[in-house]
């Protein structure tokens, strides 16, 4: 619909942190978008760039909690401007690293990339705010004048399959859209502590509006570009 196809699973953004530095530091696991401005943390958070989805999550985060929306993206670049960030980081593999590292305690991120690094022993929990966050979601798609779109087509069907998604989304790990696995989803409050699979969680997610997002990115870069980088 409208260019877009089914939509194979959701994921969240949320708040990724070191546990045992926060610990040794004696600062609470945050709760609160609002906590990444705490004095406490000033040099130990890596915020996500423009240039990647995840810092325009952030963005409009940040701007819909400051009265802003998609279409006034400055509103939350001038409020992101006042962290005192250790870092701007452009890609997951480097946020990744310096969480295992210690150089960076806390960062706004997604679901997936903080529990594979948890199911690999390392001391980094995940949490959604109190005041809800940005919903992603990933989309399987028919490639506009494809020569085999039955067989694509067929492949669609496949990874919307009850059983398909429910391997991919637990292996991920990420929320599915297959409804007829809810009686999976219940019975399995481990997987629901990883990704956001209830519908609760559902009811925490925005769904930005990125074509509003998207016709201001360029006024939104500029702007990024003379308030943090500068």
């Amino acid at each position: 619909k409208n260019g877009y196809g089914a939509t194979l699973f959701f994921f969240s953004f949320g708040i990724a942190y070191n546990k045992d530095k926060l610990q040794q530091a004696g600062i609470p696991v945050p709760t609160s978008w609002k906590d990444l401005w705490d004095q406490r943390l000033a040099g130990r958070i890596s915020v996500p760039d423009i240039i990647n989805i995840q810092g325009r999550d952030f963005i409009i985060q940040v701007a819909r909690m400051n009265g802003g929306s998609e279409a006034t993206p400055e509103i939350g670049i001038d409020k992101i401007a006042q962290i005192k960030a250790h870092s701007y980081n452009t890609a997951s593999s480097t946020l990744q690293a310096q969480l295992e590292s210690g150089d960076v305690w806390v960062a706004p991120w997604n679901n997936m990339r903080a529990a594979a690094m948890a199911d690999r022993g390392l001391p980094i929990g995940f949490v959604t705010p109190k005041e809800g966050t940005i919903g992603n979601t990933d989309t399987v798609n028919l490639v506009a004048g494809t020569k085999h779109p039955k067989e694509a087509q067929e492949l669609i069907n496949y990874m919307l399959d009850p059983f398909a998604q429910l391997g991919m989304a637990k292996l991920l790990p990420t929320g599915p859209t297959n409804t007829l696995l809810a009686a999976i989803i219940a019975a399995d409050p481990a997987w629901a502590r990883k990704a956001p699979v209830t519908l609760e969680a559902h009811t925490a997610m925005y769904l930005p509006d990125w074509s509003a997002f998207n016709r201001n990115l360029k006024k939104a870069t500029d702007h990024w570009n003379r308030v943090i980088h500068k």
